[in-house]
């Protein structure tokens, strides 16, 4: 007859407990991360009832946050090194790009471009486009282990700044189609 509550503390983020993040209460080691969801339903005699279920998330929410941290180091270490980095989903051509990218690129972090593959791809010089999509063609063929290209690229107020692209293909399907393209 104690509350749940006594066993269980909602995480700070959570205003309702209907599904909510939570995390246990325990004498010893760390209160693990719950997600809980209650049920509330009647009796034949029509009492209402709570079923409460509860999930043991620690080990996602802990792999959660490594990546997250494992993340900000790469992006820190490649802002260091100004590096931009890319990584191209060949099946909905989705592109998602680093900050860095973004910088070096002049494309503004909160600029929500909805293609970025053909807007980069737009300012690349008319001469130099054939090379670089060749490199790519053959890259995603499998003819080369790489695409690496140099070609310039239009920048605001006119101004062509060469860049170098060197590119794998990370994913493939069951028939050797590529799926997914990384690069810097």
């Amino acid at each position: 007859n104690r509350p749940i509550w006594d066993f269980v503390r909602a995480a700070p983020d959570n205003d309702a407990w209907t599904n909510l993040r939570a995390r246990g209460r325990q004498q010893t080691a760390e209160p693990p991360f719950l997600d809980m969801q209650r049920n509330t339903w009647r009796t034949a005699d029509g009492a209402v009832r709570h079923s409460l279920l509860l999930r043991d998330v620690t080990e996602a929410v802990r792999n959660s946050e490594a990546l997250r941290k494992s993340e900000e180091r790469w992006n820190l270490a490649l802002q260091g090194a100004d590096i931009g980095v890319f990584d191209i989903d060949l099946t909905t051509n989705r592109s998602v790009v680093s900050e860095t990218w973004r910088r070096l690129m002049a494309v503004p972090v909160g600029d929500d471009i909805p293609d970025l593959q053909s807007h980069f791809l737009s300012r690349i010089h008319p001469d130099d486009l054939p090379v670089l999509l060749k490199a790519d063609a053959d890259c995603l063929s499998g003819r080369s282990p790489r695409s690496i290209c140099e070609f310039r690229v239009k920048f605001p107020g006119g101004i062509w700044r060469y860049m170098r692209s060197d590119a794998v293909v990370v994913d493939r399907d069951t028939d050797g189609r590529a799926l997914r393209m990384i690069g810097a």
